[in-house]
């Protein structure tokens, strides 16, 4: 198979919350190739299909299992171009371009217990809403500036706002963008928030409701990422 390595990397990046989930599953299926992973205690799971026309040349492989996204991405990192992907036998993937060949050691289903075989949940959202990187920035900063880990969702009156800290406790910002929707909507997030910002390329849509996870949706031409975030709990 060949592919972009950056177009590989990107995909491995999102899908791992930016290397958040250390082990991933590539099931390379006749329509392209899937993941399913669960974060560290339950908080996060993603969903990922990158499209069979990212690949110049594709083959149905099916499923492998990576041991290290954070090797994986650096030696992705490490070629420039095209690169030409193959399974050697069993118990390794073979990533190679002219004068460069890397062996990635595969693992076994049993040792990555972060993969998710049940079918997707059922989420009562009350709001789909369209956002881009930049509406996530400032909300970003400032857990970084105030040094807090919790980012409170509320929507009313068609407006909805992220705060960061608590009125009356501390300090605090609210962060606002208008959604032209009335329900009355609350939910709370920890910082996952970030690692899903930290791979986000830019459009998505974010879909809410009160106290069930957060479901944000990015969708390029190449590869569409499913991220769940759970609520925290009071």
């Amino acid at each position: 198979m060949k592919i972009d390595a950056k177009i590989l990397k990107e995909y491995i990046k999102k899908v791992t919350m930016n290397n958040d989930m250390m082990t991933f599953n590539l099931n390379f299926t006749e329509n392209g190739v899937t993941s399913s992973l669960k974060g560290i205690e339950n908080v996060t799971m993603t969903i990922g299909k990158l499209n069979k026309e990212a690949f110049e040349t594709y083959e149905t492989i099916g499923e492998i299992f990576i041991r290290n996204s954070v090797l994986m991405t650096t030696m992705l990192d490490s070629f420039k171009d095209i690169i030409e992907i193959e399974k050697v036998e069993d118990y390794a993937l073979k990533i190679s371009e002219n004068k460069r060949e890397v062996f990635i050691m595969l693992g076994e289903e049993q040792t990555c217990d972060n993969i998710i075989r049940k079918e997707k949940p059922e989420l009562d959202s009350k709001i789909n809403l369209n956002l881009f990187k930049k509406d996530l920035t400032p909300v970003i900063k400032d857990m970084a500036t105030l040094k807090i880990n919790k980012i409170d969702l509320h929507n009313e009156n068609k407006f909805l706002t992220f705060s960061v800290g608590s009125k009356n406790d501390s300090e605090h910002t609210n962060n606002i963008v208008q959604t032209d929707i009335d329900e009355k909507v609350k939910v709370s997030v920890g910082k996952s928030i970030k690692s899903f910002y930290d791979s986000l390329t830019d459009g998505f849509v974010l879909k809410i409701g009160n106290d069930i996870p957060l479901l944000f949706i990015e969708t390029t031409p190449l590869m569409t990422i499913e991220t769940y975030i759970a609520p925290m709990v009071k």
